[in-house]
């Protein structure tokens, strides 16, 4: 189940334009991967290697892998999949992080916005407004243009800013 709610929790942050698709196939990969159990290898039976009949060692079988105990043999891959979501965690976290979102712009806009603890809720407005990106540590927000005006509209995120001067343009940080 945790699984499928950092997928959907991807997602959200995928559709909100916060990652990109490549980084987000990649975290999804990540994700549904580390659940896969670890290749187990053994020995070769010694009845599969003609004119061998006796106790198979390493020194029988020079080129073959070494066999693995099931005893402890996830404990690798639990650990790496929790390291590589610590990663992840800190790469998100770290991306624009800062108290507080902004939509500058002189028309009428609406979009989204993800506060510090992964809230996302519709937003619209006209004018300038700020968002309060709570104590997370993350933030992010998207605001699209309701006219084709040539006026600049920009999001940001502490020092991250984004624009747009397309008509019924989108921007997001």
């Amino acid at each position: 189940m945790a699984d499928i709610q950092k997928l959907k929790e991807l997602g959200e942050l995928r559709d909100l334009g916060i990652l990109t698709e490549e980084e987000f196939e990649k975290e999804k990969d990540k994700i549904l991967n580390s659940s896969d159990p670890p290749p187990r290898f053994s020995s070769p039976p010694s009845s599969s290697i003609p004119g061998h009949s006796g106790v198979n060692s390493p020194s029988q079988y020079p080129n073959s892998p070494p066999a693995i105990s099931n005893q402890n043999s996830n404990t690798p891959w639990i650990i790496g999949g929790v390291i590589a979501f610590g990663i992840f965690l800190i790469i998100i976290f770290s991306m624009g992080s800062s108290s507080t979102a902004t939509v500058s712009y002189s028309g009428c806009w609406s979009g989204a916005f993800s506060d510090g603890d992964f809230n996302i809720v519709s937003i619209d407005g006209c004018g300038n407004e700020s968002f309060d990106c709570g104590s997370g540590g993350y933030c992010g927000i998207n605001a699209q243009k309701q006219d084709d005006s040539s006026a600049r509209l920009c999001v940001s995120v502490g020092s991250d800013e984004a624009c747009t001067t397309a008509a019924y343009g989108v921007a997001s940080v």
